[in-house]
Formats: structure tokens, C-alpha cells, sequence
């Protein structure tokens, strides 16, 4: 015997007898979650099993009987509200997370920005690798160490600029050259390009500074040029040479050059 039509029938008997068709609307599913839920799919399965058996007639049936619209609907909203709450609270909880993260980082980043402000340049330097190990971050994770690079990284330019202020009042003019020579044996390190800038510095405000006043600008470059040409002529450029790049007269040189378009000491200024 093929008892195939017999369970389809039994199957929709049962379906009709528990999916259609009662007097429940919307508000009372509202308040009833778990028979909305298990109205909707019961519709849900009517509609499968009468379109399996080729009946659309009983298929529109359950599909626009308005008490399984009221279940699907109050199914639909319950889980988007679900949804929602689970979404809500795991937003709650990272903001919880992340303000605890941001306590400790902005205490670490004080602590250290602290004790990295009475450091000299090159200890300050060295603090580096402590503060911002092999790669510096800034800000994006909260981590301690990130807090302890962007405690080292703020004071970054304070500390240079205070380096290069303290290596031109210690070593003035002549031998400021004479330092930026002695330690840029290595232009890769730190406190080369720091003494390079300090040179950088103070030969640019002495250019202004002549280029402020201009009669010290022509009996600077004068001097120079009594001294320079003679040697120069007479093919004896070691020791041209040395006068040219002497502070004096490389500052000299330079502003004579913006201000007069002077390219050489050959000539004096008139």
C-alpha cells in the first residue's frame, strides 16, 4: 500500500486544524512571542505542503489568511527587536571596554609624557625604543605602548628645537661648524641631523640679520673678499677655501647673494 498520499493528507488535516483559521490579531501576538513564532511557521508549512500537492487554491488560503498576516508580522518585528536589543548591548559593551582602555591609555600617556619631560635630546632619544618599540602607532589601539609613542612622539619637536637652541648658544659660529663636521660622521643618526639643523639655523638667521642691515653685510663681505681673492688668484684654493666656508664669510656669501646677486668673493660689494 502507498502511504504517501495518506501522510499528505494527515499533514494538511493537521496543518488546517492548528493554522487556520482563529480570531488572533496582531496586538495578541505582540504579546505572545513564542505562538506568533509558532503560528507563522505553521502558515509557512501550510503554504509548502499545499504548493507541493498542487493546491493553490489552499496555498493563497494560508498565504492571505489575516491571522497568519498578524502572526508573520509580529514574528518579523519580534526578531528585528531581538536583533536590535543583541546589537545594542554588544554596543554597549565594547563602549564600556573601550573607555576602560581609553582611562588606562590617557593615565600611561601622562605618566610617561611625564617622565619623559626632563630628559636631554639624547636621552630623550634613546627613550625611543622603550617608548615606541620597532614601529610607532598613534592613538589607534589603546595599547599601553601606543600611549607611551604618543607620549614621546608630542614631545618630539619640543626637544629638538630645545637641542638646537643649546648646541648654537655652546658652540658659536666657527665652531658650530666645526661640531656639525665632528659629529655628522654618520648623517643617519639623530644627533647629526640635529646639528645639522642648528647649522641650518643659525647660518639663516645671520643671513636675515645681514640682510636687515646692510651696511655690516658689505664690511663683512669686503673682509672676506681682501682675504679670499688674493689667495684665490693665486691658485691657492686649500686655503681659499677654508675663508669661504668660515662662518663669517659662508653667511656672508649667501646673503650677498639673495640680496645683490654676488655669486663669488672675486669682487667686493661696492
Amino acid at each position: 500500500m502507498n502511504f504517501k498520499p495518506i501522510l499528505t493528507i494527515l499533514t494538511l488535516s493537521m496543518i488546517t486544524a492548528n493554522a487556520g483559521f482563529f480570531d488572533h490579531d496582531k496586538a495578541y501576538y505582540d504579546k505572545n512571542p513564542q505562538e506568533a513564532e509558532e503560528k507563522a511557521k505553521l502558515c509557512e508549512k501550510g503554504v509548502v505542503t499545499a504548493l507541493k500537492n498542487g493546491d493553490m487554491k489552499l496555498a493563497e488560503k494560508y498565504d492571505k489568511d489575516p491571522e497568519c498576516k498578524a502572526a508573520r508580522r509580529s514574528y518579523k518585528e519580534h526578531r528585528s527587536k531581538l536583533r536590535k536589543a543583541k546589537y545594542e548591548a554588544e554596543q554597549k559593551k565594547r563602549e564600556k571596554e573601550r573607555a576602560k582602555k581609553k582611562k588606562i591609555y590617557d593615565e600611561e600617556y601622562n605618566t610617561y609624557l611625564t617622565k619623559l619631560q626632563p630628559l636631554k635630546y639624547d636621552a630623550f632619544i634613546a627613550a625611543k625604543r622603550d617608548a615606541c618599540g620597532n614601529m610607532p602607532v598613534f592613538g589607534n589601539n589603546l595599547s599601553v605602548q601606543d600611549a607611551r609613542c604618543k607620549a614621546w612622539e608630542q614631545l618630539r619637536v619640543q626637544k629638538e628645537n630645545e637641542a638646537i637652541s643649546e648646541i648654537i648658544k655652546q658652540y658659536p659660529e666657527d665652531k658650530l661648524i666645526a661640531y656639525q663636521k665632528e659629529t655628522c660622521t654618520d648623517f643617519m643618526k639623530p644627533s647629526c641631523q640635529i646639528a645639522q639643523r642648528a647649522l641650518d639655523k643659525a647660518v639663516n638667521e645671520q643671513k636675515q640679520r645681514y640682510l636687515s642691515d646692510v651696511a655690516t653685510l658689505k664690511k663683512d663681505f669686503n673682509d672676506c673678499q681682501k682675504r679670499y681673492a688674493p689667495l684665490f688668484l693665486d691658485g691657492k684654493l686649500q686655503e681659499a677655501n677654508k675663508i669661504e666656508n668660515t662662518f663669517k664669510c659662508k653667511t656672508a656669501k649667501e646673503a650677498a647673494m639673495a640680496k645683490f646677486n654676488t655669486f663669488s668673493l672675486i669682487h667686493p660689494i661696492k
